[in-house]
């Protein structure tokens, strides 16, 4: 069975390693791949090889270039990856932001937790979303 891919896109480089440990503590093979920017996080996936795709996407909604609602808006230009799970996690709990994130196809929106344990927690739930997309 091969490892399961997730791909995390957060300017917030403390985010970023708090949810990579968090998954690495679920499942000590998978695979974290991580950008810090929406135009990074296009880049990364518009060059994946087919079997290197994730079977999650992990988009932060307020990033410094694009949002990850632009970036979700962009994916889903191309069919390929319109299969991956797509969750916008964010600061914020505005609304707004969780209505538009659903509107373009994010699986879920979650507001950032603002401890360790409730990033775990987070994470198990993220994690399911992954088995929606075996590979």
């Amino acid at each position: 069975m091969n490892p399961k891919i997730i791909f995390l896109a957060d300017d917030d480089s403390d985010d970023l390693e708090l949810l990579e440990e968090a998954f690495m503590g679920l499942e000590s093979t998978v695979i974290i791949n991580k950008v810090s920017s929406g135009k990074e996080a296009l880049a990364y996936l518009n060059n994946c090889s087919v079997e290197k795709l994730p079977c999650l996407i992990i988009l932060d909604y307020n990033m410094h270039d694009l949002t990850g609602v632009e970036v979700l808006k962009k994916l889903y230009q191309n069919p390929e990856f319109k299969t991956i799970p797509v969750i916008i996690w964010s600061t914020s709990n505005a609304p707004i932001y969780k209505e538009l994130s659903m509107k373009e196809g994010a699986i879920k929106y979650f507001e950032k937790p603002d401890n360790f344990e409730g990033i775990k927690k987070l994470a198990l739930k993220m994690f399911h979303f992954c088995n929606l997309n075996d590979n």
